[in-house]
């Protein structure tokens, strides 16, 4: 699975640019270092549970065939399992980014509030899309393969994403998906 090249970069570059005000003795120095302690963990567990899901996602809004759906679910599962964890660590990263950006903005350090403020933007936009929509991968590449495959035990889907999708039972929707166009030769 492919990751999202432009979210890859868009953490280092957060990443890199706070790592350019932790230098130092002063405060906002040390509250820089502090909030990279709880980012820089958080990010690897990005990279590795929810950025694979999100590289699907446009091949999937295009139509075209999952090449490895058992990886994907295989991708999904740890995901499903580290979903409230994910939304737990932001509560301590919030807070680090407040107290930070508090003693930024008193020292006139103005690059690093608007690093401070485009994370803040980030953390809300993962929250409200990014996650969720790594969850709807697996969930629409499981219920895809269950539709067409109509084999349950083949495709285990974790209880979070056991719940029906809205209109799935229509008969164009249903046709549509059991034509197999998303799902792909395993």
């Amino acid at each position: 699975m492919k990751v999202p090249q432009s979210l890859r970069e868009e953490h280092e570059a957060f990443i890199e640019g706070l790592k350019s005000y932790s230098t130092g003795n002063g405060e906002t120095a040390s509250a820089v270092r502090e909030l990279l302690g709880l980012l820089e963990p958080h990010i690897e567990k990005e990279n590795e549970f929810v950025l694979p899901l999100l590289g699907v996602l446009r091949g999937l809004a295009a139509g075209k065939p999952v090449e490895n759906p058992r990886a994907v679910m295989r991708a999904y599962e740890k995901c499903a399992r580290q979903y409230v964890n994910m939304f737990a660590e932001h509560s301590p990263i919030r807070q680090s980014i407040k107290e930070t950006r508090r003693l930024a903005k008193e020292q006139g350090q103005d690059g690093v509030v608007d690093i401070l403020d485009a994370l803040a933007h980030h953390s809300r936009v993962e929250e409200e899309v990014l996650y969720p929509a790594a969850l709807l991968v697996g969930t629409l590449v499981a219920f895809v393969g269950l539709t067409r495959r109509r084999d349950t035990e083949r495709v285990k889907v974790p209880s979070q994403s056991q719940q029906p999708i809205k209109g799935s039972g229509s008969r164009t929707g249903r046709r549509g998906l059991e034509s197999g166009s998303l799902m792909g030769s395993e």
